[in-house]
């Protein structure tokens, strides 16, 4: 077998794990009666919960201070 190929594959394997990707716009869609959460990037942290009704859950909210300007 030649190193050539062999190098190629390694360039190859190499470059595919070192590519991070990004989204854009994410749609989703759950299945009935089904809802998603949205997660930090740890995956620790729940950021908002979609129930199966639609109704948006933000934990931490109700606790966080009142502001003075729209955001």
């Amino acid at each position: 077998m030649s190193a050539l190929p062999c190098s190629r594959l390694a360039l190859a394997v190499a470059c595919a794990l070192s590519v991070t990707v990004y989204a854009q716009d994410v749609s989703v869609t759950p299945p009935p009666g089904g809802g998603f959460v949205v997660k930090d990037s740890s995956g620790n942290a729940v950021r908002f919960k979609v129930d199966a009704n639609g109704n948006v859950i933000v934990p931490g909210l109700a606790a966080a201070g009142q502001q003075n300007t729209l955001v």
